[in-house]
């Protein structure tokens, strides 16, 4: 798998965007297509904050995780710590910064 997905950890990306839909099915229930717009966008963001999220554990527990978790980017020098922590920071801030495309009057 790629250097970049490992990092990312792409399955706890998807839980997070199942996690999403469920919500938006409690909260809406059967009328959940009629979102389907806000939901790709949402899940996309949900996908990039989690990324962002994992990267900066990598990097915040590089040290840990060659013990821990030695099959990882980090660990095994396939990611400089440096990179993942820019990663970090553009991933965690990019969502915040995203204009909801709702209207939340609705």
């Amino acid at each position: 798998m790629n250097k970049y997905l490992r990092l990312f950890r792409l399955g706890n990306g998807v839980m997070g965007v199942f996690g999403l839909l469920i919500g938006a099915f409690i909260s809406v229930g059967l009328d959940i297509a009629e979102h389907a717009q806000d939901l790709a966008i949402a899940s996309v963001l949900v996908l990039i904050f989690i990324a962002g999220g994992n990267s900066l554990n990598d990097y915040v527990d590089r040290e840990l995780d060659k013990i821990g978790h030695p099959d990882r980017p980090l660990p095994r020098g396939e990611i400089p710590p440096r990179r993942a922590l820019h990663l970090a920071s553009a991933a965690s801030s990019s969502p915040v910064s995203c204009p909801s495309s709702s209207d939340p009057r609705q």
